[in-house]
């Protein structure tokens, strides 16, 4: 990911096929296109994450990127598995980008002067 995100492509496709002939997939060929390889390292993120609990972090992290220019994939990921009737509900709520975030525990703030609840739990 570092290697693509600093335009060097050549080398970041090596390290992707290196990761994904070890799956037993087939190497893939992309353009040089940061487009393209964020979504080949996403894509490939998500089968490495899929059994570990890391993916949500995952995307968090890329979604957070560039003051969450990427949010839409935590939107479009969360809509995804829901009913129609529910969507326009959740979309709201997910909208802002701090209910990505859990609240903190009430016993951690009583112990702990100095910490601060999420404000999306504030409310």
């Amino acid at each position: 990911e570092a290697l693509a995100e600093l335009g060097r492509y050549s080398e970041s496709l090596v390290q992707l096929n290196d990761i994904i002939s070890r799956s037993g997939q087939m190497p893939i060929i992309l353009n040089e296109s940061i487009e393209e390889f964020r979504e080949a390292i996403l894509m490939e993120r998500a089968r490495e994450f899929a059994i570990e609990g890391k993916r949500w972090f995952d995307i968090l992290r890329f979604a957070k990127k560039d003051n969450f220019a990427n949010k839409s994939l935590i939107i479009d990921l969360i809509l995804e598995n829901t009913t129609v009737q529910d969507r326009p509900i959740l979309r709201s709520r997910v909208l802002d980008t701090m209910s990505y975030y859990l609240p903190i525990p009430e016993s951690d703030l009583l112990y702990n002067e100095k910490l601060v609840q999420n404000p999306y739990y504030d409310r």
